[in-house]
Parts: C-alpha cells; structure tokens; sequence
C-alpha cells in the first residue's frame, strides 16, 4: 500500500484540525502543517511548490500529528494513524472451524513491514487491548475519535 502525503494535525493557536504536508523543523523542535489548499508535491522527490498564492504554514501540537491511511471508514471518513475506531472483523474458531465475528475498538497505527510477523498483510493495524487487528481482516470500520 502506498502511502499518501497528507497529514492532519491540531493548530496550536485555534485547536481545529489543519490537512496539509507535514514539516518538523529540526532546529526548534517545532512542528507544522503548510495548508493542503496551497501547495502541490512535485513528483516522487517530495519537493513542495507553492501555488500562486502564499502558503499558509500552521504550528501543531506533534503528539496530534497523523497521516492519511489512504482509505475511509464505512461513512466516507477518512482514516488517519491515531484515530480511534470501532472495527467488526471475522476470525475462524481453531476448534469449530467456523468464521465468528467480533466487534471491538482501538486505535489505527503504522506498522513498518519488518515488525509484521506475516509481511504479506496491510501496513496498518488497530491497535486493541487483545492484540494487533490487521485491516486485510476487518469486514466494517468506522473512526470514532482520536487518541492523544
């Protein structure tokens, strides 16, 4: 799965979600969102052009910085790493061999290939107080928050 660049994060001065490209600046330890409505990536360098007009650079708070997962929940919502949700999956019971299906919540996260025990399955999981829930296994999802 390729990951898109878009990101999400919450303004440091209004507390609402800004969508962009994400920047750290090194020096300060700083973190900021330049407005997706602004600026276009140049091919797979990453370099960002700005449009016509200015870019709007806003200041996050980092512990609420997220990318885009490249897919949306069962309403349309797009799903970012951090967002809490609610999943249905279906697991085969080793001992009837029949497919039983579960309902629970956590939260979405990143998993690089070399943490997965079977590296033929999603980047992405949900994070749950049972375990990892790999997306390939998940029948509904819908984001029901944010964990911070």
């Amino acid at each position: 799965m390729n990951r898109s660049i878009k990101f999400r994060g919450i303004s440091r001065e209004s507390y609402r979600w800004v969508h962009g490209y994400y920047i750290e600046d090194s020096c300060t330890g700083r973190h900021f969102i330049i407005k997706e409505n602004n600026v276009h990536v140049i091919g797979s360098s990453g370099i960002i052009e700005c449009m016509d007009k200015l870019p709007v650079i806003v200041e996050v708070v980092p512990g609420t910085v997220g990318q885009y997962i490249g897919i949306c929940d069962d309403d349309g919502k797009e799903i970012y790493e951090g967002d809490e949700a609610e999943i249905e999956y279906e697991k085969v019971d080793t001992l009837t061999s029949k497919t039983k299906k579960f309902k629970i919540t956590g939260h979405v996260e990143y998993v690089s290939r070399d943490q997965m025990v079977n590296r033929r399955m999603s980047d992405f999981v949900v994070i749950t107080k049972f375990g990892c829930i790999y997306f390939s296994n998940i029948t509904k999802i819908k984001v029901i928050g944010y964990v911070v």
